[in-house]
């Protein structure tokens, strides 16, 4: 198990909070004391590894990152297709 604090945040907390947090966004990871890193994939990435998730060889590790990078292009493209305004 990684232990860690899920925190969610009501608008007006985030909005007091977003100009002291990298990129002014969330998620935000904080590792120890010192180290706030942003950007879902790359904190999803870390804990992969805290959990010996990630293959140890390269092609198997990169055939792993397409995945992740495919599901996010068609999430994204979902998404934009839900905004697309309705034909008549």
């Amino acid at each position: 198990k990684i232990p860690f604090e899920d925190e969610r945040l009501k608008p007006e907390e985030f909005a007091a909070m977003k100009k002291d947090l990298p990129l002014g966004q969330v998620p935000v990871l904080a590792v120890g004391d010192d180290i706030v890193v942003t950007q879902s994939h790359a904190i999803a990435r870390y804990a992969a590894k805290l959990a010996n998730l990630v293959p140890e060889d390269p092609i198997e590790a990169l055939k792993a990152d397409e995945i992740v990078s495919c599901s996010e292009e068609l999430l994204n493209n979902l998404i934009a297709s839900m905004k697309l305004p309705d034909e008549e």
